[in-house]
């Protein structure tokens, strides 16, 4: 697949912002005021119009969507703009917006305009279970009862750090749980595990890294298994979470593969890019380069890119080629 420069011409944008995303509400009128004034046609959808619906009905007469929000409004239109090819940039208004944090893009209405001229789109694998695509993290355990019981409030008062006080709040009163992991159809695996985390990019929850060369574009899901034997330990594995360099030991299992498989004596319910979405049995599977993203022409210039070597080699064109309500 190719890869494609912008120009700085007018350009057709699908504008979709989450008014319940963290600062969705704020910011929407000068988003709007600002992509006007660069030139370019925006096109919303009508109030309480599925957003999925509408790129699809749009795909053929856009350029472009921007999505305004965090991982969970991303994750929300994953299939629409699979189906409809469009190219997307973010514009990150969630908590923790990991993908976003990924590549270095702000909440910066300059850097916004600045990528709808000059940002460079290329194909990023995404991962799917259980028929849900997700561009980031899944997880179920610790994270599965963060994600479900964090105050919004708490959210749009701490931001990132909500995940984190909830789960000090609430490890202390979790058990851990015996899975089935098996990779790549090999040799089934039990464990037991506090928390099982699999990983498209290179980052999740806030500021932890999977693995160093972990990327967005390499054909492989990570997954992490915590297999401490009191809770209190998991404080002795933060400097490995943040760095994402682990010692195989008795308290963690880390695996690489295309298909992962997690089977359960009950169902255990799945966070998806934050949100609650499956219960196992999951199988997890990587769609290889299905999404085209815009990103800022700077990504390529630092040392330090979940993008492969590969990305680097794009070809010019003129244009892009025209290809309920959100979760927060």
């Amino acid at each position: 697949m190719e890869h494609y420069i912008s120009s700085p011409m007018p350009k057709k944008i699908l504008l979709l912002i989450n008014p319940k995303a963290r600062s969705g509400s704020g910011r929407s009128e000068e988003v709007i005021l600002s992509l006007h004034e660069a030139g370019h046609e925006v096109i919303q959808p009508p109030p309480q119009e599925d957003v999925r619906k509408f790129i699809l009905e749009h795909k053929d007469d856009a350029d472009l969507v921007v999505v305004g929000g965090g991982d969970g409004t991303i994750n929300y239109v994953l299939s629409a703009l699979v189906e409809s090819q469009l190219p997307l940039i973010i514009f990150p208004m969630g908590t923790a917006n990991l993908f976003a944090r990924s590549f270095n893009i702000k909440a910066d209405i300059e850097q916004l305009i600045d990528v709808t001229r000059t940002g460079i789109s290329v194909p990023i694998d995404l991962g799917m279970v259980n028929g849900i695509y997700f561009i980031n993290v899944c997880g179920l355990g610790i994270s599965t009862e963060v994600n479900k019981s964090v105050p919004a409030e708490l959210k749009k008062i701490t931001g990132p750090f909500s995940f984190w006080i909830q789960g000090l709040r609430l490890i202390r009163h979790l058990n851990p749980f015996k899975i089935i992991l098996t990779i790549d159809d090999k040799n089934p695996l039990t464990v037991r595990t506090w928390q099982i985390t699999i990983c498209n990019g290179k980052k999740y929850a806030a500021w932890m890294t999977i693995q160093p060369d972990a990327s967005y574009d390499d054909d492989k899901l990570r997954c992490l298994s915590t297999e401490i034997t009191n809770w209190w330990q998991v404080f002795s594995l933060l400097p490995a979470y943040i760095k994402g360099t682990y010692r195989e030991s008795l308290d963690v299992s880390f695996k690489t593969g295309k298909k992962i498989k997690l089977e359960s004596k009950r169902p255990l319910a799945i966070d998806v890019d934050g949100d609650v979405q499956t219960t196992t049995p999951a199988v997890f599977e990587v769609k290889s380069k299905v999404l085209n993203i815009i990103l800022p022409a700077q990504v390529f210039t630092t040392e330090e890119t979940p993008i492969s070597d590969n990305s680097l080699r794009f070809t010019r064109h003129e244009s892009f080629p025209l290809g309920p309500e959100f979760n927060s």
